[in-house]
């Protein structure tokens, strides 16, 4: 995924590192080329993550799947804006995400805080966790159910015409 993670203003690579356990993050040097990778620990088995200013520190956090860091869930790695990330604050999804699940980042809640959207693979539902701005997230809520996914066979398009169940 291409985001500045550390704060140079220019596009860094962050990727699951190969072995499953850390995100690497390598340095975007301006010129298309990037420097060597810098390793931060996200858990165990992590998959696809999410990116997105969950305590609006000005600093890029991660929402990461991974089932074992928090027994089949999510979780939030804070940004130090050095392309490093603090440890992480795990949250269970319900069932657990599988590991190459998506995690989607958006105001989905339209609160002015960034949510987490996760699908649980267990039931085939598809959970949000509304952020509260802090780094942290509210208990989920379901938003699809499994029948609904099954039935449109799209997520992304089911979500994009869905109303808020909040507002």
């Amino acid at each position: 995924m291409a985001v500045d993670v550390d704060g140079d203003h220019l596009l860094d690579l962050a990727a699951s590192a190969s072995g499953g356990g850390s995100i690497a993050v390598l340095p975007g040097k301006g010129t298309g080329s990037f420097g060597p990778p810098i390793l931060t620990k996200a858990g165990q088995y992590v998959g696809s993550f999410g990116v997105g200013d969950f305590d609006h520190d000005g600093k890029v956090d991660l929402a990461v799947d991974d089932q074992a860091v928090c027994a089949l869930g999510i979780a939030i790695l804070r940004g130090k804006g050095d392309g490093t990330f603090a440890g992480a604050t795990p949250y269970v999804s319900g069932g657990g995400t599988g590991y190459d699940t998506p995690v989607l980042v958006a105001d989905w809640t339209r609160d002015g805080h960034l949510d987490l959207l996760v699908a649980a693979s267990a039931d085939g539902a598809v959970q949000v966790f509304p952020g509260v701005g802090d780094g942290t997230t509210s208990p989920r809520h379901p938003w699809i159910s499994a029948e609904a996914v099954r039935r449109d066979q799209s997520a992304a398009t089911s979500i994009s015409t869905e109303r808020s169940i909040w507002r």
